[in-house]
């Protein structure tokens, strides 16, 4: 009887059967090191090993070999070292089951993180190579900050990180869009390797761990990081772009411009701020040198009637506060170096929601787009207004390109400067986010009025033109005049008594302020402040022709600062401050639908009574001792009590109730931030059915609630939950605004 002819071994067998081999091989080798031949078949060995996982389909790791790479790893043989780092990162990518078994082992990390700061060249970049390649997971990035390896990068590669020594080029990703380009490092690739590593490490901590790094170390990383994001936007506003092909040094980042800028991002907006300027200067700036000044502006101008204040009343001081943010003769003689050399190199100022108070929520949102450049209506725009209707010098659809419209390229930078010498206004938004000087300011003003922060934007119009067409803002609206001169028409009546913000803003005819007989004609000269309220009807335009547009004749370059106050912070709010925290000073428990009844009676009212609209200024910085605004802000707050208790009706809660649920709305989802448990007075637990079912008795239940609210609530315990909330609010928008001045360091 014949035997059957056994079948040779499948292909990945054999190459299993030869990793085992490979595997005993480099154990037997490694326990007789000392011996003359040992480490010579170690070396060989190894290196058979990440030839095999360089293979089409690689095996995973033998566990011997696993066990082995801990002692390897700090070996003092350098090829060796070296070597088994390669494998680390070659057994890292083989899969993801690899990749974390890897991760797991803490002695191959600690192996691996003292192998990047190793000072031999070649262990360095083994280590750093398979430090990137175990980062390619989440898991991998998480142990990696775990066992401090950010840290160590940080302070091990302070003096090797020099951008001196590389050049910087930016290489086409293929679709046309702002961040699809790559970082090509040329000369250097432990320099591209370790700013990779840095990259992620950093994009993947969490608020905790980025206050942990905060440190000299972290301050000299970003200090490179902020030198090469300069080298790449200077690299963005060039034609062109590098082949790597055709370098033979050229290393390309696995990190792209978006990524780079997240990373510049993190590590700033936890940084120490830069005071420029104290509260007495600013209050000068804005409201004379009189003592009485802002005192003077609020009791009689603030949310009421425009005010101007002429740069001879504004301070004894040589210089304004603006005069280092704009060199006037500079800025006189070259407005199109002013256009070309700061438009270009700005980056998006991509919005922040007003109720998002966590800024790595922000960030996961823009994570594809963030240091993009500037976004055509967004940013910028270039307009002008004739027959009282205003076109777009750079129409929809006319700017940037099919990947990325109205994103600024290249050719539109200089579209822009032609607009302004056919007579268009460039209008230009988020100073505040752009130089640290308007930061500064801005940060002041919103101090001074007790608001989380304010906005800055910047006019530059020429000789004999208007910009935007007559119209009134939702907020208000402080215009400094930097350069030159401008006229400008200011209604006393409002179009809308306190307009709030984001609401639809109705259109202003063009007889509106004509026909005022008591509007206000003012023309503001170099350093004068005029204040416009919400609601007011406005319209300005420059008249002095001149023969030379970038001239001091005829040009206007104004900035504004805008107060916009958000619903918490309105006197609105602040009843609803004041209820939630009378409700959790009760000793005994409140009847919750009654409360929630009342938050909806009190927005209710907001609707109809302006001054429920009103800014509170009752957390605003005193600038004086006599406390002449906390009493205002007290006498108010009593008249907001009464109001409430006089007006407010269980019939009207019920309507506002129906409207919001009608319109799928919960406006009270701010009230959240004020503690943990702060929803279970006014959460949206409410139901019609349950309303209407013994309607007399929730009503007589809410009337008792509600006096017993505007008797005995107290002032002083509401303003502590206010500030609170106010300094959250406060904290987000300086880390938002501390990420993006420093993605424009250029500026500074």
């Amino acid at each position: 009887m014949k035997r059957k002819r056994s079948s040779p071994p499948s292909s990945s067998r054999r190459v299993s059967q030869a990793l085992n081999t490979i595997s005993a091989s480099i154990a037997a080798s490694f326990f007789r090191r000392h011996h003359p031949y040992a480490q010579s078949l170690l070396r060989k060995r190894l290196k058979q090993l990440r030839q095999s996982l360089i293979s089409e389909n690689p095996l995973a790791l033998p566990s011997p070999v696993i066990a082995l790479l801990p002692a390897l790893l700090t070996s003092e043989c350098e090829k060796v070292a070296s070597c088994a780092a390669e494998i680390v990162g070659l057994g890292s990518l083989s899969s993801f089951e690899m990749n974390e078994t890897i991760a797991m082992d803490g002695e191959i990390m600690k192996g691996l993180i003292r192998g990047a700061v190793d000072r031999r060249r070649s262990v360095a970049v083994a280590a750093c190579n398979a430090i990137l390649d175990l980062s390619s997971t989440l898991i991998g990035r998480r142990r990696l900050l775990e066992f401090s390896a950010l840290e160590s990068l940080m302070f091990g590669f302070c003096q090797v990180l020099k951008l001196s020594e590389v050049t910087v080029e930016l290489c086409n990703g293929g679709n046309g869009t702002a961040n699809c380009v790559s970082i090509v490092f040329v000369g250097d690739e432990l320099q591209k390797v370790v700013s990779d590593i840095v990259v992620a490490l950093i994009n993947t901590c969490n608020q905790k761990q980025l206050q942990v790094i905060q440190g000299q170390h972290a301050k000299n990383v970003l200090v490179y990081l902020k030198e090469l994001w300069r080298k790449v936007c200077d690299r963005r506003n060039t034609k062109g772009s590098l082949d790597p092909k055709n370098e033979s040094r050229a290393y390309i980042c696995n990190a792209k411009p978006n990524n780079l800028a997240e990373s510049i991002f993190r590590l700033s907006m936890n940084v120490g701020e830069n005071l420029m300027f104290s509260q007495e200067r600013v209050r000068r700036s804005f409201f004379g040198i009189s003592d009485s000044g802002f005192r003077n502006f609020i009791m009689n101008h603030w949310e009421e009637s425009s005010f101007v204040l002429r740069s001879s009343e504004c301070s004894n001081d040589k210089e304004n506060i603006f005069d280092s943010f704009v060199n006037l003769r500079n800025c006189k003689k070259a407005v199109s170096s002013f256009l070309s050399d700061s438009l270009r190199r700005m980056v998006s100022c991509l919005p922040f929601a007003s109720d998002n108070l966590d800024i790595l929520d922000f960030l996961k949102e823009v994570k594809e787009t963030i240091g993009c450049p500037i976004i055509y209506q967004q940013d910028i725009r270039v307009i002008r207004t004739d027959n009282h209707i205003e076109t777009h010098y750079l129409p929809k659809g006319s700017v940037g390109c099919a990947e990325s419209p109205d994103v600024l390229c290249f050719d539109d930078f200089s579209r822009c400067e032609e607009g302004y010498k056919h007579g268009y206004t460039i209008a230009l938004r988020g100073l505040e986010f752009r130089f640290e000087i308007i930061a500064s300011i801005a940060d002041a003003i919103a101090s001074m009025f007790g608001q989380p922060s304010v906005g800055a934007n910047l006019y530059l119009s020429p000789s004999n033109s208007q910009g935007l067409a007559r119209h009134y803002d939702d907020h208000c609206v402080f215009v400094f005049q930097l350069i030159g001169e401008k006229q400008w028409t200011v209604s006393e009546q409002p179009t809308v008594k306190l307009p709030r913000l984001y609401e639809p803003l109705l259109s202003v005819r063009c007889s509106d302020v004509e026909s005022d007989a008591k509007g206000r004609n003012c023309l503001l000269m170099e350093g004068d402040v005029l204040y416009i309220p919400r609601g007011l009807a406005h319209e300005a335009y420059t008249t002095t022709l001149s023969g030379e547009l970038d001239a001091s004749n005829g040009l206007s370059l104004h900035l504004t600062i805008g107060i916009e106050v958000e619903p918490p912070f309105e006197w609105e709010g602040f009843a609803h401050v004041a209820l939630h925290c009378w409700q959790h000073n009760q000793d005994v428990s409140v009847d919750a639908q009654s409360l929630r009844l009342l938050h909806f009676a009190i927005r209710h009212i907001g609707h109809s009574n302006p001054d429920f609209r009103k800014a509170c200024l009752a957390a605003a910085i005193p600038l004086e001792s006599n406390n002449w605004l906390e009493h205002n802000q007290i006498m108010f707050f009593t008249h907001i009590l009464n109001v409430i208790n006089t007006e407010s009706s269980y019939s009207g809660a019920v309507r506002e109730f129906e409207a919001t649920s009608h319109n799928n709305e919960y406006p009270f989802r701010w009230l959240k931030q004020l503690d943990q448990d702060s929803c279970s007075g006014h959460g949206p637990s409410l139901s019609l059915a349950e309303l209407s079912h013994q309607s007399q008795l929730a009503e007589a239940t809410f009337l008792q609630t509600k006096s017993n609210f505007c008797d005995n609530v107290v002032f002083a315990d509401v303003l502590v939950k206010y500030k609170l909330l106010l300094s959250k609010y406060r904290n987000a928008r300086k880390q938002y605004t501390k990420g993006m001045l420093s993605l424009h360091c250029f500026n500074n």
